[in-house]
């Protein structure tokens, strides 16, 4: 698979859109700022659903420890928090759910909107806890599976009903039958994948080691999984797939994965595909 790039200078300024129909960045930096200072004020009487109302405690320091989901027109935030996840309401700003309590710290958390439910993926220490919506209740979110790894979870993303895992050096892919969560792909890593990020439909997955200066592209490939390295003259710190389109762009490329990278040199590098990978990712 081959890739091409383009530059947009980042120096001095922060990048709220982005080129060729990127769109809004980063919601989730947005509802995170917003999320550290949650209203302690009751419910209102109109809103029937359960919630907890609470200061809220202190975010723990992992970068893939924040996910955001639009849900029933709203936002959902999952925050790890010491050894929980405060599901926190993005537009009132309180907590709706403690979800844990977890092993050890949360470490990464990230959502999956299955029919009319979010399922939750959790990992804390060397376990990652699957939770599925019971839409009711005061607990909504009830643990029904676990995958045990090897070395401790550091990153995960939800690809359709699979989840990839980077735990260690190791990178894997999971699915659950017959609710067993069992391991369908693995590969070692020459470094931690400290940086991990899923493309909107689930068909590419970019993993960097922390201040790497190659990003790897990964797309199946009949049952296995290849990749494509994105070269970058200093050392990264962040990646992003550029969110689902509500509306085609002006340049008619509103289904084409752009991939946003930025490293050392404060330098923004927008890469897209030259041709579409063979397969999803998608068990």
């Amino acid at each position: 698979m081959s890739w091409a790039g383009v530059e947009a200078a980042a120096r001095g300024r922060g990048l709220t859109e982005c080129p060729v129909c990127l769109g809004p960045l980063s919601r989730a930096r947005v509802g995170a700022r917003s999320a550290r200072t949650v209203s302690t004020a009751a419910p209102r009487m109109s809103d029937s659903r359960p919630r907890v109302s609470t200061a809220f405690p202190s975010l723990n320091e992992a970068p893939h420890q924040l996910a955001v989901l639009e849900h029933e027109g709203g936002t959902l935030l999952a925050l790890g928090t010491g050894c929980y996840v405060a599901v926190v309401s993005g537009e009132l700003c309180e907590v709706v759910q403690l979800v844990g309590p977890h092993a050890e710290p949360v470490s990464c958390a990230d959502w999956f909107q299955a029919g009319c439910g979010a399922s939750l993926a959790v990992g804390a220490g060397y376990m990652v806890s699957f939770y599925s919506d019971s839409r009711g209740g005061a607990e909504r979110w009830v643990v029904n599976g676990m995958a045990a790894h090897d070395q401790p979870v550091h990153a995960l993303k939800w690809a359709g009903p699979a989840v990839w895992t980077a735990a260690g050096c190791a990178l894997a892919l999971w699915a659950c039958s017959d609710d067993l969560w069992s391991k369908q792909w693995s590969c070692n890593l020459s470094q931690p994948a400290e940086l991990m990020a899923l493309s909107a439909d689930g068909a590419l997955l970019a993993t960097a080691g922390r201040f790497d200066r190659l990003v790897k592209v990964w797309h199946r490939t009949q049952d296995e999984f290849a990749f494509s390295y994105l070269h970058h003259p200093q050392g990264l710190q962040s990646i992003e797939w550029r969110p689902p389109a509500i509306e085609p762009g002006p340049c008619g490329a509103s289904g084409r994965n752009v991939l946003l990278t930025l490293c050392r040199d404060g330098v923004a590098r927008l890469w897209s595909s030259t041709h579409a990978p063979e397969r999803e990712l998608h068990v």
